[in-house]
């Protein structure tokens, strides 16, 4: 996320129709996960519910442990992170962009929602790691 960017936005998840699309056992090698991470934009979406934490999703169904390496590089980018993803669940859905109601747009955290949606006009595929994360990292103390 640039950080001149001002446009939050937040994931409102749906457990109605959820699968998990992360395959069991795959065999990807590091060549091509490397490649396909290469080509995912990673966004990275404020909880609505100024709850201090964020999710890393993607636009577009992507091969999971590429699209977990991709959420890894752009955790490091966004503020230098160290996080390690590797067996956490990844899911590929359908959302749609709204407004969110007087209440949420009160607390003034996001611009927008994404709510899960049936594939279809208005609505657009996403890879999204299925796991809330801190806002924050803990810091490592100084001697």
């Amino acid at each position: 996320m640039d950080s001149t960017d001002s446009t939050f936005t937040e994931v409102v998840p749906v457990a109605d129709g959820i699968v998990d699309a992360r395959a069991a056992g795959g065999n990807e090698t590091s060549s091509k996960v490397s490649e396909n991470m290469a080509s995912i934009e990673v966004e990275i979406d404020y909880a609505a519910d100024d709850s201090c934490q964020i999710q890393c999703w993607a636009r577009g169904h992507h091969d999971p442990a590429a699209f977990l390496a991709a959420c890894e590089a752009a955790l490091a980018d966004w503020d230098g992170r160290v996080a390690c993803l590797d067996e956490k669940t990844v899911k590929h859905l359908h959302w749609r962009t709204v407004r969110p109601d007087a209440e949420t747009a009160a607390l003034g955290v996001v611009d927008c929602l994404h709510v899960e949606s049936k594939p279809g006009r208005g609505a657009y595929a996403v890879t999204v790691l299925d796991e809330w994360l801190p806002l924050f990292t803990p810091m490592a103390a100084t001697a």
